[in-house]
């Protein structure tokens, strides 16, 4: 067996800036790999490379610090704040302790003649965002009728190197 491979430099190059741009042909490019599209092909390769794609994967679950249930709790309170939360009781002023407290609620404070006006994130954006992560909105099908049939992904198709017509793909 051949010693275990590692990350060269101009990979690692790679690697950080696919974590920061997210494309992998912008990627290769910064990396110093050839210009496209030379750099398109190479940061497929690398992104399909099992050490390299280990080490991204890594990368990503280390910098991502939310759990998803951290992430849908604070969809949830988007969704449901209001405007008057952040109101003195009775009047239209706000209320300091309010916006220290819930922040992070808001996505913007700015000062008119008439005194300080806020825009909270938008709640309907974030029920939305909730349901598709609770899959309420997904399209349905119903295969009560097709009991008993194969259901086969016809774009699933390999070549064999036996036959030279296509055969599915089964698991």
């Amino acid at each position: 067996m051949g010693k275990p491979r590692t990350i060269n430099p101009r990979q690692q190059k790679f690697i950080e800036a696919y974590l920061v741009c997210l494309n992998a042909t912008q990627a290769a490019v910064e990396a110093g790999y050839r210009d496209r599209p030379g750099a398109k092909v190479t940061g497929t390769r690398l992104t399909h490379n099992p050490i390299v794609r280990a080490e991204i994967d890594r990368r990503m679950k280390a910098e991502i610090r939310m759990s998803s249930e951290e992430i849908l709790a604070r969809l949830e309170r988007i969704a449901t704040s209001s405007a008057a939360d952040f109101l003195e009781p009775g009047t239209f002023n706000l209320n300091a302790d309010a916006v220290h407290r819930d922040g992070d609620l808001i996505q913007s404070v700015w000062f008119t003649a008439e005194g300080p006006r806020l825009r909270l994130h938008d709640p309907l954006k974030a029920l939305e965002l909730l349901g598709k992560a609770k899959a309420l909105f997904v399209d349905r099908l119903l295969l009560r009728d097709m009991e008993g049939m194969d259901i086969v992904d016809d774009e699933a198709v390999t070549y064999s190197r036996t036959r030279s017509s296509p055969t599915p793909e089964r698991d």
